[in-house]
């Protein structure tokens, strides 16, 4: 089977047989046509050893469906309460033998800690852990996410960018992680991309369906599209480390640099500091002065020097970056004053891919999506998913 037969198997629940071509048309002009695509997105996620209990409700009742044995049975209660108690589900206190099961709705939406969801839940037992998991169409998962990965107000035609950047990054980390045993493909959190289920906002839910099943690709395979609200000016190709053709840009954005969040400022006390340092070294104190030591050619920072009362330490830019809330790139110098560490710095988040202030501007300056997507990506293209 060659890799689009794996990744058709992959990406449906059940293979249905599709073209998978090469765009060249309009966003406007493909077929409207439903495909049975899935992400399975993990909403919660649990050790075997703890006490779960999930409550799942659904005005009209659910189907509780048996994947193993094919069957399905209509389940009139308006809530569920799914707890695991020695090697078992229990569904209302009712014991379930089966180690996974689907739950949909009979009708409209299914409900979990206060959040709507369209599609079903997957619930799994795997090894050690137990999985709350969404499964969603692929076009209402890109949907979802515009919520929380766009911004709110910006126009059509931007929001037509984020949703194709949304859907390549989406099947490319799917094809990335093919042969992983787990029971999703991505988080509902920032480690991939933000989602939190049913929102009716008519500019995004236009943006997805002009661009329906539009991806791109490099070489012909789907490309994991990064993208981060803000590049601030640098240079992607010249990341230490950079090997991805699509995301190694040998020019700078320049269309963010008049962004309110082109640069900022971020200030500890010396007391804060300190105390988050010790997560890291328990025995810091008296902090004397705090340099960059090592920066690679896009400027991004490598390595940090501290020096303490006795001792120095040495702690990695990307440790950093995780250890301060504040810290918004890793692009930023570092002062010290009499009762302050001050971090000064451009841009928000890891400076790869999409700038997705760069890609307003350039809307605002009459760019269209297609346009703004190959400065971005270079050396892409257009496919879909639908023929």
């Amino acid at each position: 089977m060659n890799w689009i037969g794996k990744f058709l198997v992959i990406f449906s629940f059940l293979y249905i047989p599709c073209m998978y071509s090469q765009d060249t048309s309009n966003a406007e002009h493909i077929k409207n046509e439903k495909r049975n695509y899935h992400v399975r997105v993990l909403l919660q996620e649990a050790d075997r050893s703890q006490k779960i209990c999930w409550k799942i409700s659904s005005s009209n009742g659910f189907m509780l469906i048996n994947p193993d044995e094919k069957t399905k049975k209509l389940l009139p209660d308006e809530e569920l309460t799914i707890t695991w108690k020695q090697h078992c589900f229990l569904i209302n206190n009712i014991a379930y033998d089966n180690k996974r099961f689907y739950l949909s709705p009979v009708q409209g939406h299914l409900k979990f800690e206060g959040k709507e969801y369209q599609g079903s839940f997957l619930i799994v037992q795997k090894a050690d852990h137990i999985y709350l998991v969404n499964s969603i169409d692929i076009e209402e998962y890109v949907f979802s996410v515009l919520r929380t990965e766009s911004w709110p107000g910006w126009p059509l035609e931007v929001n037509k960018v984020f949703a194709i950047a949304s859907r390549s990054y989406v099947i490319g980390v799917i094809l990335d992680n093919r042969s992983s045993a787990l029971p999703y493909h991505v988080k509902n959190t920032n480690k991939h991309q933000t989602y939190s289920g049913v929102h009716a906002d008519p500019i995004l839910k236009e943006a997805v369906n002009q661009t329906r099943g539009l991806f791109l690709a490099y070489n012909k395979k789907p490309i994991v599209a990064m993208f981060d609200a803000c590049c601030g000016g640098v240079v992607p190709g010249d990341i230490h480390g950079m090997k991805t053709p699509y995301l190694a840009r040998n020019y700078a954005c320049g269309f963010c640099k008049d962004a309110k969040n082109y640069n900022w400022t971020a200030r500890y006390s010396i007391d804060q500091f300190e105390q988050i340092l010790k997560k890291e070294f328990k025995n810091i104190k008296k902090i004397r002065a705090i340099n960059v030591a090592k920066t690679d050619k896009a400027g991004l920072v490598q390595q940090i020097q501290i020096k303490g009362h006795h001792k120095s330490y040495t702690i990695s830019g990307k440790k950093m970056y995780s250890m301060l809330s504040k810290v918004r790139s890793f692009c930023y110098e570092i002062a010290v004053n009499a009762d302050q560490v001050i971090f000064k710095g451009k841009g928000i988040g890891h400076h790869m891919g999409l700038c997705q202030w760069g890609a307003r501007e350039m809307v605002r300056q009459g760019y269209d999506y297609k346009a703004i997507l190959n400065f971005y990506y270079p050396n892409t293209h257009f496919m879909r998913l639908y023929a």
